[in-house]
């Protein structure tokens, strides 16, 4: 599942059940640390889903485009119009041998090369672009867990 860290250290990732218990709660959160990449839920690890801020969503593909986000401003949740566009550097390629460590790589599958430049793989669906400004986060690699 991707997820995308900024320069100044804050996080975006999806969590299917960020309180790890019985009920879900799936969210796109903002946060100041690297989710865990090989817990299914509560990626934190506090129990708490400790967040800057959050949206209710069932989508593993981050919510492109302006949405109302609850964003914790000073310990008092507050609904705020938050933008977010990705930009894709990978381009999808015809020769079967572009593997994506550059800038292309070949879908068996019919989908579009999406990611960043090193790190490309295929979506089915690549998500409608929101502008064509600087993305506001940048993908980060995650490893696959076993």
């Amino acid at each position: 599942r991707p997820w995308y860290k900024k320069a100044n250290g804050a996080t975006l990732y999806f969590d299917q059940n960020c309180f790890g218990g019985v009920s879900e709660r799936n969210e796109w959160i903002f946060d100041e640390q690297e989710p865990s990449v090989t817990e299914t839920n509560n990626l934190n690890g506090d129990d708490s889903c400790g967040r800057l801020g959050h949206i209710s969503s069932t989508s593993n593909l981050p919510p492109i485009g302006t949405h109302s986000w609850t964003i914790d401003c000073g310990g008092t949740d507050t609904e705020v119009s938050v933008t977010i566009t990705e930009n894709n550097e990978c381009a999808t390629s015809t020769d079967p041998t572009d593997n994506g460590t550059g800038t292309s790589f070949y879908c068996t599958d019919g989908g579009t090369a999406w990611g960043a430049a090193g790190h490309c793989d295929c979506r089915t669906q690549a998500p409608t672009p929101a502008s064509t400004s600087a993305p506001t986060l940048a993908p980060t690699p995650t490893p696959t867990p076993t």
